[in-house]
């Protein structure tokens, strides 16, 4: 027996919180940290460059997270994209996608970030990213993540 929302009930909402156009329609999703303003810039850089019917959502208006199988914890701490086929895609392989959703040549970069021994490195590199997004442009204290379990924040205003 189910307790919860299935990912159909999550996927179909449309702006607020939205990712799909109707009930079995799902639309693929950009997942990112809306508190976050270095988050929000990556965010709006692919929101400009995805083809219509791909949504750019802050988690923090998705109503049932879960339903998504991420956490708190898991979206605060890396972006998700997830696929028209509801795969959540976590941190640099959902850059990836979402290049490769985008299409022309950024599909190919998204492409090649999938290639041995490409994703090691750039797990590396999203990990780093994400370890210091704090201190990058349009960053600000809500962007840090613990560098442990990557879900602490230090109280507001501290860096």
């Amino acid at each position: 027996m189910t307790t919860g929302p299935s990912r159909d009930a999550v996927l179909p909402l449309r702006r607020r919180g939205t990712c799909a156009d109707g009930p079995g329609q799902r639309r693929p999703a950009l997942v990112y940290d809306g508190d976050c303003g270095f988050c929000r810039r990556c965010a709006e850089w692919a929101r400009r460059r995805l083809l219509p019917g791909s949504d750019v959502v802050p988690w923090q208006e998705l109503p049932h997270l879960g339903a998504l199988g991420l956490t708190v914890p898991d979206v605060v701490s890396a972006s998700y994209w997830i696929g028209a086929d509801g795969r959540a895609h976590r941190g640099e392989r959902g850059v990836a996608m979402a290049l490769i959703e985008i299409g022309g040549p950024w599909a190919v970069v998204g492409r090649v970030l999938l290639l041995p021994p490409i994703p090691s490195i750039a797990a590396l590199v999203y990990r780093f990213i994400a370890r210091n997004r704090h201190r990058l442009p349009g960053g600000t204290a809500a962007c840090y993540v613990d560098d442990e379990d990557g879900d602490a924040r230090p109280p507001t205003g501290a860096r």
